[in-house]
């Protein structure tokens, strides 16, 4: 995930000013023992808005929150997702059973809660 964030900010191409990345330029400065979701937080900060919503929109096709037993029965009008990065459900009222752990967004985003849909998205569980 790191290599693609810095893939799509075109480091080494000069797209990019590398200046911008660095933690003190950052919103959350790098501390010691940074870790992965940190540092992709840190990288989105700095990425262009519309390639930051592609990188979502991808996250959100690769989504498996609607899959989860705890979602329910899947239609149409659920467009609920995306649970670990946006928050919340207002629709889900019980945990049946969570996936999150074997969830390739949460992997790749570095995230390591569960049970967004009902205790708030990465930055929520963390207190930030």
């Amino acid at each position: 995930m790191i290599e693609r964030v810095k893939s799509i900010l075109g480091l080494g191409k000069g797209d990019v000013d590398p200046v911008a990345l660095r933690p003190e330029s950052s919103p959350t400065p790098k501390k010691e023992g940074e870790d992965k979701w940190m540092e992709v937080q840190r990288l989105l900060v700095a990425m262009p808005d519309e390639e930051r919503e592609a990188l979502m929109a991808e996250n959100r096709s690769d989504c498996i929150c609607p899959t989860c037993p705890s979602y329910g029965e899947p239609s149409a009008e659920k467009s609920e997702a995306l649970f670990c990065c946006e928050g919340k459900s207002q629709s889900i009222g019980v945990v049946v059973d969570c996936l999150c752990s074997g969830c390739e967004v949460a992997e790749r985003m570095g995230m390591e809660h569960s049970r967004y849909c009902m205790s708030g998205n990465e930055r929520e569980q963390r207190g930030l």
